[in-house]
């Protein structure tokens, strides 16, 4: 392979890497959202249950 067509691979291969980063954090804020929506439906199954 010739060098151009070596940074080309690279320079695709950052992209690429780039774009995993942000899944990851991505991926990051919906754990923390479903984490939080869990203990808010937790709290709400207490509070019906004290109603029954």
């Amino acid at each position: 392979m010739d060098s151009e067509t070596i940074k080309l691979a690279l320079d695709l291969l950052r992209a690429i890497q780039a774009d995993l980063d942000a899944v990851r954090e991505d991926l990051r804020e919906i754990k923390r959202c479903l984490t939080s929506l869990e203990a808010s439906v937790a709290d709400l199954a207490v509070v019906l249950q004290a109603f029954r």
